[in-house]
């Protein structure tokens, strides 16, 4: 009996030692596994971060350009008179972003601000033209809508010795 009592107790100890291998075994991958997915997980955090970051800052920016434009607005109630730059921004043919560039680019080369947006193409000669008319009339132009379509067969009249790009011809 102390012979078979020695080879069971054997019998045990190697199954209990190869039970603990494949335990540590399965814990060792099961560590790897959750150490690649934590370093995934790092990472999508930190672009959903930076995503939020700038997110965040456009939401800073169209705040303080809702406050710019209201004081905008304001102020041309105020004066009762309303540039043709105005009339763009208010029509939406360019953006605040665009409204603030022009003015910058007028002050600084002394043109108007609505030839500024033309020349940095942010409108069309006919976008211009009905600015022009606002500033001039002091009314409401025809809207951006009533402009001819491209394509549509009509076409704008030429100024002389201008080209329909409106360069002038050599």
């Amino acid at each position: 009996m102390g012979v078979g009592f020695l080879i069971i107790c054997l019998v045990i100890l190697v199954m209990a030692l190869y039970v603990n291998r494949y335990i540590f075994q399965w814990h060792r991958k099961r560590m790897r596994v959750i150490r690649r997915r934590e370093a995934e997980l790092e990472l999508m955090l930190e672009r959903k971060r930076r995503t939020l970051e700038k997110i965040n800052e456009r939401l800073r920016d169209s705040r303080e350009s809702l406050r710019m434009f209201e004081r905008l607005a304001a102020r041309e109630q105020l004066e009762g008179k309303e540039e043709g730059v105005d009339w763009l921004l208010r029509s939406r043919a360019i953006s605040l972003n665009q409204y603030i560039q022009a003015k910058k680019l007028a002050e600084k080369s002394g043109k108007d601000p609505v030839e500024a947006c033309l020349e940095m193409n942010y409108i069309d000669h006919h976008t211009a033209r009905l600015a022009m008319q606002q500033e001039q009339q002091g009314g409401s132009p025809p809207k951006l809508s009533d402009a001819p379509a491209a394509g549509s067969g009509e076409e704008e009249p030429v100024g002389k010795g201008e080209t329909p790009e409106g360069d002038a011809t050599p």
